[in-house]
């Protein structure tokens, strides 16, 4: 029997959401992901991240007119971030049928719990490892129609932990899942961690008898030596490891050519934010100058200008002393 998984991360910024909505829709590189397995994917509630984006927008624009000032404080937590699947081994066991019923009952739970109003969107990744679905949430208070995530996710350190009984009470435990391992430490595989099993691959050592046709039968003047065949076999089963490992490392260097390129973007994307010739850290010294001068400019002519009113004042001043005087 198979552990229920789920998960949940907070986003704090529009930025965010739309960086993990274009993972989600396949709208950016995914390394981790089967482009021919893509098209299985399945889409609940928007049909890209653009779709979605303007649905996120318009509850948030109602949870701000909630709020007395009407805007929303810079670090509110403006979505959550779901993932809900099984153990590999169980997942994958399942039919489709029956994944699907466990998404969709996943679903209902979200929807109970913040309103079907406030689910931004939902889908099945079918093209990863693991078939699970995403689900964005934007945490709105019921009563108040404001955004609350403390309120559903806050407070108490043990709030996930009894989140994770509580969805498998009502969820997990319908399709014969068992609950998490409470206080588990388990961690996402980091990409560095890539770099260094890519480099580490087993050794397999073969002796001189392994290389040699093995004598299967002996008799007192006969002897019955494997195939040609048989020994091929053998050997393939003894150099198994490195073979497997091969195919290992081609995966994690694709799916590190992957991440950079996904870096390389962002980077793109960073470098549009400055102007053109600011780029390169000569340029952004340059830049940075630029806007010391400009500050400074901007000083001396307030000074300026507030010398010219205080001259002004003073000249009337005495104007109005000597006509009195006169």
């Amino acid at each position: 029997m198979g552990f229920a998984i789920f998960r949940m991360q907070k986003l704090k910024s529009h930025v965010a959401m739309k960086g993990s909505l274009k993972h989600s829709f396949r709208e950016q590189n995914t390394p981790n992901a089967d482009a021919s397995l893509t098209p299985q994917n399945e889409r609940i509630g928007a049909a890209s991240s653009q779709e979605a984006i303007q649905k996120y927008n318009a509850l948030i624009k109602k949870a701000a007119a909630a709020t007395k000032s009407g805007k929303i404080r810079k670090n509110a937590v403006v979505t959550c971030e779901f993932l809900i699947t099984a153990s590999p081994e169980v997942m994958n066991q399942k039919e489709k049928q029956e994944q699907d019923a466990y998404f969709q009952d996943a679903l209902k739970w979200l929807e109970e719990r913040h309103g079907k109003e406030n689910i931004v969107c939902a889908g099945v990744h079918r093209d990863e490892t693991t078939p699970h679905m995403y689900a964005y949430v934007v945490p709105r208070d019921l009563e108040t129609g404001k955004l609350n995530c403390r309120k559903f996710y806050g407070g108490k350190k043990d709030v996930m932990s009894k989140l994770q009984t509580e969805f498998h009470a009502q969820v997990g435990k319908k399709h014969g899942l068992e609950r998490g391992l409470e206080g588990s430490k388990a961690k996402h595989t980091r990409i560095r961690d890539y770099y260094r099993n890519i480099n580490q691959a087993p050794s397999v050592t073969l002796s001189a008898e392994d290389l040699t046709v093995q004598i299967k039968e002996k008799k007192f003047f006969t002897k019955t030596r494997e195939s040609g065949e048989e020994f091929t076999n053998r050997l393939n089963k003894l150099i198994g490891p490195l073979n497997d490992a091969k195919k290992e490392k081609d995966r994690l260097q694709k799916t590190v050519k992957g991440l950079e390129r996904n870096n390389a973007d962002l980077h793109q994307e960073n470098t549009a934010l400055v102007p053109e010739w600011a780029r390169g850290i000569k340029g952004q010294e340059v830049y940075m100058g630029y806007l010391k001068d400009f500050q400074t400019k901007n000083e001396k002519l307030i000074k300026a200008e507030i010398n010219k009113t205080l001259r002004f004042k003073r000249s009337k001043q005495k104007s109005k002393s000597n006509d009195v005087g006169y």
